[in-house]
């Protein structure tokens, strides 16, 4: 992927698009592609169809599910004694790989709805 597929993807998204009576927000991060002089320079273009570009914030792993997952792992499914030997810490995290959807699980429905901050999560 590159910016010239990103730059035409929204372009298709903005020409098929049913409901153009109403705005739309693209949310993106600040990879590099996101920024590239092509894709900026069409920003004004697709404001004036009523699409605008949304960057999160440089750091923002709240917003990120990853983030959330490896934090469980980190604060909450790892013990002090996985730490003792990288070969004790692989096994364990793979262990989390293994019973995550079943024994581990994270409610993202959850964190949402009784509006738990996700960097607590």
């Amino acid at each position: 992927m590159d910016a010239d597929f990103v730059e035409q993807s929204v372009k298709d998204f903005i020409e098929n698009r049913k409901d153009k009576s109403k705005p739309v927000v693209i949310v993106w991060d600040n990879g590099p592609i996101h920024h590239a002089k092509s894709l900026i320079s069409n920003f004004d273009q697709w404001e004036q169809q009523d699409v605008y570009i949304f960057y999160l914030p440089k750091y923002s792993p709240h917003l990120n599910p990853i983030e959330i997952f490896w934090r469980r792992v980190k604060y909450k499914w790892l013990s002090k004694v996985d730490y003792k030997s990288w070969a004790i810490l692989k096994k364990a995290i793979l262990a989390v790989f293994k019973k995550f959807g079943s024994l581990l699980t994270i409610n993202f429905n959850e964190l949402v709805q009784n509006n738990i901050p996700f960097n607590s999560a």
